[in-house]
């Protein structure tokens, strides 16, 4: 089973900021706005500075941003007090996320229906992306930016079911891992197995390309996806949750 910092660390490198900044065991990083991971501050390292002044650098470079501070904690986030002491100063507690891996020990079958892999994001995967999750497509040239920022081999994955495209998903490669990202099923086509057919084709692209484990990153209150990806095989190792500042940036 890869160990937390490996996970971690893989999680990290597969959707990067725009901008990173190594501070003293924290890596802090910027992505405009766009998503929790690439604008929070991830304590991944030991730390010897003193933390409260750490935590004032941070804010300052948020707030120089136009961006609300957040921080990405686990239980084990160094120092084990940061969660403890943002609260005190009222840091807003966020939504928990389930990190659960899956050795890679089998194949996996053929879908029954097309899927086509891109190894890099053409404009038609990113407007499907965006329309299918209902984002602001504002973003886009932002999510662009950062995944060509991505350094280890992608697969932006497509399935069509009779000439309509049904689901998109990401997987990513590193180190022996591979990382399955924003696996979304059109919302007309949801509760047909369709993402399952997607993850079987990622998870053997995944094989095919050297992972012996994969992981991936659900929100605990996402009952729906939970329950498919502990059917396929992938159990918890750990869990994540963001505070954020109590004063946002307007």
């Amino acid at each position: 089973m890869p160990t937390v910092l490996a996970l971690e660390e893989a999680s990290l490198n597969s959707l990067p900021g725009l901008q990173t900044l190594l501070y003293d065991g924290w890596v802090v990083r910027c992505g405009a706005g766009y998503t929790g991971r690439a604008n929070s501050v991830t304590a991944l390292y030991i730390s010897t500075r003193e933390i409260e002044g750490k935590i004032d650098f941070c804010e300052r470079f948020y707030h120089e941003k136009r961006l609300n501070p957040a921080f990405r904690l686990t239980h084990f986030s160094k120092p084990d007090t940061l969660d403890s002491l943002l609260e005190a100063r009222g840091y807003r507690l966020g939504r928990s996320t389930s990190v659960k891996t899956l050795p890679l020990v089998k194949d996996y079958p053929a879908p029954q229906d097309q899927v086509h892999i891109e190894a890099s994001p053409s404009q038609e995967w990113l407007e499907t992306f965006f329309r299918m999750r209902e984002q602001n497509e504002a973003h886009l040239p932002t999510l662009q930016a950062i995944l060509g920022n991505v350094p280890s081999r992608s697969a932006y994955a497509t399935l069509t079911c009779e000439g309509q495209v049904v689901a998109v998903g990401l997987a990513i490669v590193e180190s022996g891992l591979v990382g399955l990202f924003d696996i979304t099923t059109h919302p007309v086509y949801r509760k047909r197995g369709f993402a399952r057919q997607l993850i079987h084709s990622l998870l053997q692209w995944g094989r095919e390309n050297g992972a012996q484990d994969a992981y991936l990153q659900v929100m605990q209150d996402n009952l729906a996806a939970l329950k498919l990806y502990e059917s396929i095989g992938f159990q918890e190792v750990y869990t994540y949750w963001y505070r954020f500042h109590p004063s946002p940036v307007r």
